[in-house]
Order: structure tokens, then C-alpha cells, then sequence
């Protein structure tokens, strides 16, 4: 019995809201047709967050959308005008360009030159032996310039406060009021025969770059046949002296001790002292001449230390 009245329910549920439905679609009658001309669907993209007023707010027409698309487009293209700004645009972007193109370009002209002198050191490291016998002349001029050594290192006094520093300065005077001579002492965190080398080739990429503003700078190897070679340099001695003109003749020894330790002595004086050929430098007359007498002696301590004692 209960059942059959449920049932009896359901049916009429259903038969009502038939009823409802087919009154919707067939005829709206439920609904005036003002309210209808004056409902708009909601906005799809709107962001209202009851997603109500969605039916009363007007329709964005194309127009507005198109105007909208527009303004997008304008700011874009703003930012991209600014960024043609910041990226260096016109005479001042293309100055920085060139700029830095051509500093990469002196980058790697100075990498090439670092690795052209490497290269130079080594295989003159690597023909040491093969250098021509010491002329007489050259062997004279390393004998008197140790003999001077040894002079200073038994006679010279100390310049006090140097005792404790990395390098040791000594004064010797020839004479009561005659020439002064100076000597230091260091020891170097690289091995003899590269210090060496470092010193007595004058004609690599970096000694040339390191003397670019010197009016004159001519190096001449193998003096007449020799070891030895002609430096022709202007400087600029101390008292506002400028312009003076200094020649040198400069050889190198090796000697080997009996524990196998190599120590190289590079020896120079003034050009006139060499009895060969003297090479000219253009511009010399224009200059007063200046000399210089002098020592450096580099010995082997460890494979990669030296001591090198400098007298000038």
C-alpha cells in the first residue's frame, strides 16, 4: 500500500515538471518580453568573482576588443624601442660595437703574441748548447765584470733595513768620492734557465710592448757572428736628463758546478768596448750618448728557484 502511494507521487512529480519544461521551450510564456530585450548573456572572460553581474553588465563589443588588442600591441612596441635604446642603438650603440669588436680582436692578437713568445723561450731554452764558442772579447768582458762582483760582495756595506726584506741592497764606492756601485740580492720563485731567458731576450712581443713609447729601442742578435748582442735604447736619466742615447754590448755565460747546478752570467758594457761592427740608429746625433757597466749572475738553487744577483 505504501508502495503504490509512492509511485502514485513520483508520477505526479514528473507530469508537473513536463509541464514546466514544455512551457519553457514551446511558448516562454512564463517570461515578458521586456525582461527578455533587456537580459544579455554573461560575459565569458569576465572576471567577476559572483559571475552575476556578468548578466546585467553590457557586452564588450568588437570594437572594444579590437581597441584593446591595439593597446597591447602599442606598449609592445614601445618596449621594443626601449630595449633598442638600452642595446647601444644609433651612433652611440654602433661606437660600442666597434668598441668591443675591437677589443676582442686586441685579445686575441695579445693571446697569439703570449703564446709567440712562449714558444721563442723554449726553443732557446731548448739550443743553449748550440750557441757559438765565447769570443775573446766576450770572455774578457764576463771576467771583469765578476772581478767586480767580488769586490763589492767582500768591501760593500749593507743599506740598513734591507737585512729581513726579499731583497738585499749593497753600496761599494771604488774609491774615497769615486763611483758608486749598487748590488741586490733576491731569490726568485722560477728556475735558473727561465729567468735567464726572461732577462736576456730582449726582442719578444712583451719587451717590445713594455718599451712601445721609447723613441728608440734596436736590438741586433748575434753580433758578428757572436753569442753576443747590440741594445741601442733611449732614456731618460735621473736629474731631468731626456733624450740620452745609451749602447750597449751585452754577452752571457753558463757554468756547471760539480753537483750539476747551472748558473748563467749575462755581462755589458759600453758599445765602444767591442772591437767588431757597430750597427747606427737613426736619429743618434740628435741625442747625447750615455753608458752603462753592469752584472746579473742567476743561480740555480732548485729546479725551481733561483738567486739572482744584479750589479750595476
Amino acid at each position: 500500500m505504501v508502495e503504490g502511494k509512492k509511485s502514485c507521487e513520483l508520477a505526479l512529480r514528473l507530469k508537473k515538471f513536463e509541464e514546466s519544461e514544455d512551457e519553457i521551450i514551446i511558448g516562454a510564456e512564463s517570461v515578458e518580453e521586456k525582461e527578455l530585450e533587456t537580459m544579455t548573456l554573461p560575459n565569458p572572460h569576465s572576471t567577476d568573482a559572483t559571475g552575476v553581474t556578468g548578466l546585467t553588465s553590457k557586452p564588450e563589443t568588437d570594437s572594444t576588443v579590437s581597441n584593446k588588442g591595439t593597446k597591447k600591441k602599442k606598449k609592445k612596441k614601445k618596449k621594443k624601442k626601449k630595449k633598442k635604446k638600452v642595446g647601444g642603438g644609433g651612433e652611440g650603440g654602433k661606437a660600442d660595437e666597434l668598441f668591443c669588436e675591437l677589443g676582442a680582436l686586441l685579445y686575441e692578437r695579445l693571446k697569439k703574441e703570449a703564446v709567440i713568445d712562449e714558444r721563442y723561450r723554449k726553443e732557446f731554452i731548448e739550443n743553449i748548447h748550440n750557441a757559438p764558442a765565447l769570443a775573446q772579447g766576450e770572455q774578457n768582458l764576463i771576467a771583469g765584470s765578476m772581478r767586480v762582483v767580488e769586490e763589492v760582495s767582500s768591501w760593500g756595506k749593507r743599506v740598513g733595513g734591507t737585512a729581513s726584506e726579499s731583497v738585499e741592497k749593497f753600496i761599494y764606492h771604488f774609491e774615497e768620492g769615486g763611483a758608486e756601485v749598487g748590488m741586490t740580492v733576491a731569490k726568485m720563485d722560477l728556475s735558473a734557465v727561465s729567468f735567464f731567458a726572461e732577462i736576456w731576450l730582449l726582442d719578444t712581443y712583451a719587451q717590445k710592448a713594455h718599451y712601445k713609447d721609447t723613441k728608440i729601442r734596436e736590438i741586433w742578435n748575434n753580433l758578428g757572428g757572436t753569442r753576443g748582442l747590440q741594445c741601442s735604447i733611449s732614456v731618460a736619466l735621473p736629474g731631468g736628463f731626456q733624450d740620452r742615447l745609451m749602447e750597449i754590448w751585452i754577452t752571457w755565460e753558463e757554468l756547471i758546478d760539480e753537483e750539476g747546478r747551472r748558473t748563467f752570467i749575462i755581462a755589458y758594457c759600453p758599445l765602444e768596448t767591442y772591437a767588431g761592427t757597430h750597427h747606427e740608429v737613426a736619429g743618434a746625433e740628435k741625442m747625447a750618448n750615455a753608458t752603462s757597466t753592469g752584472v746579473h749572475i742567476i743561480k740555480e738553487l732548485t729546479e725551481d728557484t733561483c738567486e739572482w744577483t744584479r750589479v750595476l
